[in-house]
This record gives structure tokens, sequence and C-alpha cells, in this order.
């Protein structure tokens, strides 16, 4: 039976066989049993018997390469969410292996969990684990696969905070300077000194990861510095 790290804490009803929709793209000038093909969905679906899951339908689409954003293009997203919705599926499964990105664009456009082979082989691994060695291989897997996908996300958050203060900078005309350099070269020190900062100064390497910014004031002109 999928487990919880499959489906999420809160997904199906008890007793009940989950259900989902299997995704996959196909290239038409592929070998029918290429990844992708329709003869390679034969697997995904022995795969979710497998793992106690009823496949309620299938979207296929042909086009030479994935979305790099969504896997599957604009208009088959919105297919995939409304068989989504008709089958009341628990999750999505995708054919070959998602990038994060991939993962939480369809999961935000789809509104149902969405997986992939290797999550579902995993899962599939996880239940079938018998010996303290097999589980803590499954287990660590299946850690690799969570700190990717949130390493994925912190870094989307970051590029839009970023993103934003750039704008609003750019809007308010308040010019910026930053101070670059490899680890040890004195650029908390430089910081501190005209801003005033705070930023821990340490003789040893890499002891500071994040970037620190500070606003300074000199006769009329008002500026950010940023130790990166």
């Amino acid at each position: 039976m999928a487990g919880s790290w499959l489906l999420g804490p809160d997904t199906g009803g008890q007793g009940e066989r989950p259900t989902a929709v299997l995704v996959a793209v196909r290239d038409d000038g592929a070998a029918d049993s290429s990844p992708g093909s329709q003869t390679s969905l034969t697997e995904p679906r022995r795969l979710a018997a497998t793992d106690g899951l009823t496949v309620a339908d299938e979207v296929v689409q042909r086009r030479p390469n994935p979305d790099p954003a969504t896997y599957v293009g604009s208009g088959k997203v919105d297919e995939l969410a409304a068989l989504a919705e008709s089958a009341h599926a628990d999750l999505v499964i995708a054919d070959p292996e998602l990038t994060p990105g991939q993962v939480r664009n369809l999961e935000e456009r789809v509104g149902v969990r969405v997986v992939d082979r290797t999550a579902l082989i995993l899962d599939i691994f996880a239940e079938h684990a018998r010996t303290s060695e097999s589980r803590v291989q499954v287990e660590l897997a299946q850690r690799a696969t969570r700190l990717r996908r949130n390493a994925s996300e912190l870094a989307r958050r970051r590029e839009r905070t970023r993103t934003r203060t750039r704008t609003r900078r750019a809007r308010n005309q308040v010019p910026s300077v930053s101070i670059t350099g490899y680890t040890n070269a004195g650029k908390s020190a430089l910081l501190n000194r005209p801003t005033r900062a705070d930023a821990q100064v340490h003789d040893v390497l890499f002891a500071t990861l994040d970037p620190t910014v500070r606003r300074i004031s000199t006769g009329d002109l008002t500026y950010t510095v940023t130790r990166v």
C-alpha cells in the first residue's frame, strides 16, 4: 500500500485504494519503447498497481522535449488538472524523473500531489524493505529527494526576494554598492566600518554565508552596501 511519504499524511480515504493519473511526454521520432512513449507507460501502471494505487486515467503529450517548467505544455496541464479533478485523484505520477521546479509548478496548477517514477519506486522499496540496512538505504534516498526539493524551493524564494528588493531600489533610485572578494578577505570588517553594522568578523575561512545589506548616508546621498 502506498505510504504517507508518497501520498502525504492527509491524502486518501481509509480502506480505499488511492487513485492516480499518469502523465508522460512522447517524442514522435523516438521508438515506442522509449521513456515517455505509450508503451513505456506499461511500467508506471505496474509500479502503481504494485504500490496499491488505482490508475484512473493517463495523459500523453507528443512533443520533442518536455517543458522545462511544467513537464507538459500549458494546455496539457489544464487537461491533466481536469482529469485529476473528475477522477478525484490523490496524486499525479509522471513517467520520468522530474525536476523540483517541475513538481512544484505542476502541483500549483493541478491542485494535487505530483510525484515521479523515482518517488514511486522508492515508496515500493520502503514497503518491502525488511532488513535494517535496506530500510536505511531507502530512507537516505527519500531524504535526498526531499532535500533537493527543499533546496530548490529555498533558492526560488531567495531569488524572488532579491528581485523584489532590486526592483524597489531601482524604483526609489537608491544606489547600491557591493563588497565582493574571496573568503577571509576582510569584507565584513570593511562593511562594519562605514555602516556600523554588526556583521561577524572571524579570522577563519568561510565563516559567513548569507549576504549582509546595510544602508548608509554620506552627505545628501543615501545608498545600500551589500557584502556578498
